[in-house]
């Protein structure tokens, strides 16, 4: 499978990429965030957890109703962070209904300390 990104961000070691993925047939795009280490994070879908990777991951319409099934999110995460060689239980993901194409980011920094937000919000 080829698989295409587009980086959008990166500091200190950390990177952000847009990934052009394909499940069933469907073409999904996936924000990718390598910490370059695990870090402690807060995750709406799995709690606090120590991970290396955060991932927010587009959705098309035709995947919604499926991704509401019980069982069916976390298959299909598991699936597309396999097809980037993202181990199980490194990781911690979102899903939007907002195309990555989309996706705001904007930093800020006071002294040594950095924030990123990686934002999709659509009507």
């Amino acid at each position: 499978m080829n698989i295409v990104f587009r980086e959008v961000w990166s500091r200190d070691g950390a990177a952000a990429r847009i990934y052009y993925q394909s499940y069933g047939g469907i073409n999904v795009k996936t924000l990718l965030i390598d910490l370059a280490q695990r870090r402690r994070v807060l995750s709406t879908m799995h709690g606090m957890v120590n991970v290396r990777f955060v991932c927010n991951n587009y959705a098309p319409p035709d995947l919604w109703c499926a991704l509401h099934s019980q069982g069916f999110r976390e298959k299909y995460l598991g699936t597309l962070m396999a097809q980037l060689g993202v181990p199980p239980h490194d990781y911690a993901c979102l899903s939007t209904g907002v195309d990555m194409n989309d996706l705001a980011v904007v930093s800020d920094e006071y002294r040594d300390v950095w924030v990123t937000a990686f934002t999709t919000a659509g009507v």
